[in-house]
C-alpha cells in the first residue's frame, strides 16, 4: 500500500479551488486585520509629526523635549522617529501580506482545506 502512495500521480486540483480563496480562514482574517492596523499605524505615525510642530509653536517644553535637547539629539531625532515607527508598521503589513498569500496559495494548491 505504501508503494501505491509513492507511485500515484498527484490529484488534480479543481479550477474553482485553484482560483478561489479559503472560506472562514482565521489566518486570512488575522492577516487582513494586521494589514489594516499596520496601515493605520503607519499613517498615524507619519501624521504624528503635526503634534510636535504644534507643541513647539505654542512654546511647550516638556521633560522629554528638554532631555532630547540636553543630549544633543534635538536636531535629527524628532524627524527620524516617525519614519522608524512607519517602517515598523510597514514591516508588519508586509509580514501579514506574505502570511495571507501563503495561506491562499496553500488553499489553491490543495495543501489545506
Amino acid at each position: 500500500m505504501i508503494d501505491a502512495l509513492d507511485t500515484a500521480p498527484p490529484r488534480e486540483i479543481a479550477a474553482e479551488r485553484a482560483s478561489g480563496m479559503p472560506r472562514n480562514s482565521r489566518i486570512v482574517t488575522a492577516a487582513n486585520t494586521q494589514i489594516g492596523l499596520g496601515t493605520l499605524g503607519a499613517l498615524g505615525t507619519l501624521s504624528s509629526q503635526i503634534a510636535p510642530a504644534l507643541a513647539e509653536a505654542e512654546g511647550a517644553q516638556g521633560l522629554a523635549h528638554r532631555l532630547i535637547a540636553l543630549l544633543g539629539l534635538d536636531g535629527w531625532l524628532p524627524a527620524l522617529l516617525p519614519w522608524i515607527g512607519a517602517a515598523v508598521f510597514l514591516a508588519v503589513v508586509c509580514a501579514a501580506w506574505r502570511a495571507r498569500a501563503a495561506r491562499i496559495e496553500d488553499h489553491r494548491s490543495g495543501k489545506t482545506p
